[in-house]
């Protein structure tokens, strides 16, 4: 099953891809994005340099076509004439509007691990420990298994706290985080650290004593817990403490600091480095004896031959010596001894720099004295390029030869922390695998026994785990707090993505399995962007901006690839069948202008390009050219009756207008219409003789959606205002009158009537929980 934590998935009946600024290690928007609103990889993190919520949205415009037993384009008339304004193209015809309520699910078991997962630890004995994040108000909390994961209960919760870190002092468990009383600005929030020297059966709270962060300008610590949550904690003994900057905040970390505690964390006093800036790996192999990782500041070696080292203490922490023969010239995140003799560093150099290597790991084998580079790839002199995954952020060896580690970090312009895919070795680190899960925090429990938490996106409640050592992975978690990111349907057949993996239904979401092998591997390895599904089966899957689709034809179990040609240089970016025999696909098109120049500069340059539009007879065997729209980041849906495209149109500058264009001959010839003013409508969904646009509405305090729906080839649309207990991230037709909306975690709603009754339920899929 594919792993999608860290990339925005299917939307709307169509993939349609993007990156999402924040936490999960991305930093921009990379155009074009899909048209759905996707709620669900929404990511909310406090801005801590500036004080202030930001929010990366990622509006996913897609489309899915479903089954039907004839052939599409029967329907040739268009809609009836109306009056064109001379600015534009005609409006779309509503004649009815009506709301509906959507249904609040059941309670979860209560069973599961909570969602805003944040860090995991296993201590002696088998109880194992997780702290939640807590964002825009909620509750943190710790939970506590005792019963290797099949179980979690809440050990410690509390309205307004947020939790980043757990660990152990000696016997005792640790952990740390934020609190703001609810109603009170978050961004005051104090620092917090919970300790229990029960095995996590009561806790005692203190709110530490910090330094002000060095370095920032008059403004910018007005509050005590600044930085405190983007600090990783070690404590070797219960009162001696050392905390320094978390490596996956990377560039984006508000200060570089490494602070020290004699009282078992109640004061802390800044520790420098000598000729050098904390960068996050810390490992003490003793009481008084550990290592750090930093940057050298500046430079010692011209051209960046030495720019990271390592430090060594013998006195807890109080001093630091330079570990001599360890500058390498690429950043040292992170270090770890698997006993006091075999020690492993690590880190790397980010691909958006064009600098290699990407992941390195230094190697020890007499206790710290003496380091050798034992490994480095993803770019090197010889000419291998780049491979994008980064550098390790965390490492954790279980003896001498097996280990793991994640990718992690954020580069400048991003809002850590950051994290990413997992990778493991079993030679000492000489060679390593990438896995196919992806998180930003690492646990061990026992030598094969391996856990990942945290997707990098707030809401998530998955954690991973594997017992052969990271080379297969159980998704962990309560089925009716997985949110479900995206829906594909035709028919009785739904594919969901989800942070717990993909899954297809054929019974209409009353059972589900995973996503099967040959499809996941047609997806590689989770990064498919446009794709659809039908009611025969069908199940088609290609990546944005590639030239060629792959095709199924019984349900993804097997398939074959074509080319698509016509597209255009950009590839598909939206793909939609109508049954298992026509199918639509668009290509990038650009039409909106660019912004108009500054004062005394000459205007921007701007060419359009219209989206190109290709179509199939055969079901994918072979594509042909039939026109082009004026649209840009387009979706698609495609049914029997009509095939509806939304995009960006033409305009004089930005923003420009969200239009929508029609076809009822099979995609030959289209007629382009505008979306009525109050809605920024996209999303095309259209399946059988039902087409539905989805039109979110993010400025009401109670989560609305608007669905335009039309059930006779887009000559009139009826509106739904839909109320959920929750935002409603995306609405997909699947037949006649059949309409699946998804939002909430563990949510599907389904309407048998254009959307007038909705009904919901929890797909259970099949998690370890």
């Amino acid at each position: 099953m594919s792993r999608r934590i860290q990339s925005p998935g299917p939307a709307g009946g169509a993939f349609y891809g993007g990156q999402l600024t924040g936490r999960s290690g991305a930093e921009t928007i990379t155009e074009p994005l899909s048209i759905m609103a996707r709620v669900g990889g929404r990511n909310e993190r406090r801005c801590r340099r500036s004080g202030y919520l930001l929010f990366a949205w990622a509006l996913l415009l897609a489309g899915c076509g479903s089954a039907h037993s004839s052939p599409p384009g029967s329907v040739r008339s268009q809609a009836p004439p109306t009056t064109q304004a001379t600015s534009g193209p005609p409006a779309l015809v509503v004649v009815k509007t009506a709301s509906a309520r959507l249904p609040a699910p059941p309670p979860g078991s209560g069973s599961g691990p909570a969602s805003d997962q944040q860090d995991l630890v296993f201590v002696p004995g088998g109880a194992g420990f997780l702290v939640t994040g807590a964002l825009g108000g909620g509750t943190g909390q710790i939970q506590r298994t005792t019963d290797d994961g099949a179980s979690w209960q809440t050990v410690w919760s509390r309205p307004g706290a947020a939790l980043y870190w757990v660990g152990t002092a000696g016997a005792d468990v640790l952990a740390s985080g934020t609190y703001a009383a609810p109603g009170s600005d978050p961004n005051g929030a104090s620092p917090l650290l919970l300790r229990s020297t029960d095995n996590g059966a009561t806790w005692t709270s203190l709110t530490p004593s910090l330094p002000p962060p060095p370095g920032l300008p008059a403004g910018e610590g007005d509050y005590p817990g600044l930085d405190w949550e983007q600090l990783r904690l070690e404590f070797p003994s219960t009162d001696v403490g050392l905390a320094v900057t978390d490596a996956n905040d990377g560039e984006a970390t508000l200060s570089h600091r490494l602070l020290r505690s004699t009282d078992g964390g109640q004061t802390w006093s800044d520790i420098s480095l000598p000729g050098g800036r904390p960068d996050g790996g810390l490992a003490l192999t003793g009481p008084l004896h550990g290592f750090a990782t930093g940057t050298v500041t500046p430079p010692s070696v011209a051209g960046g031959s030495c720019t990271s080292q390592m430090w060594s203490t013998d006195d807890g922490g109080t001093s630091w010596q330079v570990v001599p023969g360890t500058c390498v010239g690429w950043d040292l995140y992170t270090v770890t001894f698997s006993d006091p003799s075999h020690g492993f560093a690590a880190g790397g150099n980010f691909s958006k720099y064009g600098l290699f290597p990407q992941r390195a790991v230094l190697v020890s084998t007499d206790g710290g004295v003496h380091w050798s580079q034992a490994y480095a790839a993803g770019g090197n002199a010889s000419g291998g390029g780049p491979d994008n995954d980064g550098p390790f952020a965390a490492v954790h060896f279980i003896d001498s030869r097996t280990g793991y580690a994640l990718v992690g970090g954020c580069t400048m312009g991003a809002n850590g922390p950051c994290g990413g895919a997992l990778w493991w070795t079993s030679d000492g680190g000489r060679d390593w695998s990438r896995s196919s899960v992806s998180g930003l925090r690492l646990a061990v429990d026992g030598a094969g026994d391996v856990w990942v938490v945290g997707g990098g996106l707030a809401g998530v409640s998955v954690m991973w785990r594997s017992t052969d050592g990271a080379r297969t992975w159980t998704p962990v978690a309560d089925p009716a707090s997985i949110g479900v990111l995206s829906l594909l349907g035709g028919g009785g057949n739904l594919w969901i993505d989800t942070a717990a993996g993909q899954f297809i239904s054929t019974d209409g979401a009353a059972s589900w399995t995973a996503l099967p092998a040959a499809a996941e591997a047609a997806e590689n390895g989770g990064r498919a962007t446009v794709a659809a599904v039908g009611s025969s089966g069908l199940v088609a899957i290609g990546g944005l901006g590639a030239q060629q689709v792959w095709i199924s034809h019984d349900g993804g179990r097997s398939g074959t690839t074509t080319a698509v040609p016509g597209l255009g240089r950009m590839g598909a970016v939206a793909l939609a069948f109508a049954d298992d025999r026509h199918g639509l696909a668009l290509g990038q098109g650009a039409v909106c202008a660019k912004g108009a120049a500054g004062p005394g500069q000459s205007a921007l340059p701007f060419t359009a390009s219209p989206a190109a539009v290709v179509a199939t007879d055969d079901g994918g065997g072979s594509w042909r050219s039939t026109t082009t729209l004026n649209l840009s980041f387009a979706g698609l849906g495609y049914g029997a009756t009509v095939a509806v495209a939304t995009g960006t149109g033409p305009g004089p500058t930005p923003p420009c207008p969200y239009d929508v264009a029609t076809s009822t001959d099979g995609g030959a010839h289209w007629r382009t219409w505008s979306v009525p003013p109050q809605y920024r409508c996209g999303s095309p969904s259209a399946a059988g003789d039902t087409a539905v646009l989805v039109c979110p509405d993010y400025s009401s305090a109670t989560p609305t959606t608007t669905i335009l729906v039309t059930r006779d080839a887009a000559r009139t649309w009826t509106t739904h205002r839909l109320t959920a207990p929750g935002q409603i991230a995306g609405v997909v037709a699947t037949g006649s009158g059949q309409l699946w909306a998804y939002g909430p975690p563990g949510t599907l709603w389904h309407s048998t009537d254009s959307g007038v009754h909705w009904a919901v339920l929890i797909p259970h899929l099949p998690v370890a929980r």
